[in-house]
């Protein structure tokens, strides 16, 4: 059922609703007016014709009120089973979507880890070198007296400002982020 259908569902109920609250009181304004007569007994002055009619459309309200309640109760279960409907298949449609996303997240994954674990060795290289060139600094220092501890500093740094561009940023920010999981 479309949306356009429920919408046409509620404005029918609506309708109906208006009705009933229309037929409920006329029908006690005429059930007051029969009691009227009736406990004026002998003394009322209303022709038998018109108490036997008054009696009818006194009945005749109350099938009509039954009969629009019952209506109205037939509308909220279409509502209902419509909306019922509605959720099921948005849920259907929803667990697709996280389906297909929970697989594109388990591919990606895969390359993410993929290149981590290829940059594996060159960091540890890279690692090695730097702690070799740190000794080397050391000793250049202990013999000749020249500190070189900056400049071996801004030499050994695997990142430097000017290339610390966006994209970089994000992928040590995002890595800092991720916690190892069971």
């Amino acid at each position: 059922m479309s949306s356009d259908d429920l919408v046409a569902l509620k404005s029918a109920k609506a309708q109906l609703e208006v009705g009933l609250i229309y037929l409920k009181r006329r029908h006690a304004e005429l059930e007051r007016q029969l009691a009227l007569v009736q406990s004026q007994g002998g003394r009322a002055r209303i022709h038998p014709d018109a108490l036997l009619q008054l009696q009818r459309t006194v009945h005749d309200h109350a099938i009509q009120i039954e009969r629009k309640t019952l209506e109205i109760q037939e509308i909220d279960n279409k509502i209902a089973a419509a909306q019922i409907q509605s959720e099921r298949s948005g849920l259907g449609y929803l667990q697709a979507q996280h389906d297909e996303v929970t697989a594109e997240i388990a591919e990606i994954r895969d390359h993410i880890l993929a290149a981590l674990r290829e940059l594996a060795e060159p960091l540890r290289r890279y690692e090695e070198l730097v702690a070799k060139k740190n000794a080397l600094a050391r000793e250049i220092f202990t013999r000749t007296g020249r500190d070189q501890s900056y400049t071996n500093y801004i030499e050994g740094a695997l990142l430097r400002q000017s290339e610390y561009v966006d994209d970089l940023r994000f992928a040590i920010e995002c890595l800092r982020r991720q916690r190892v999981v069971a």
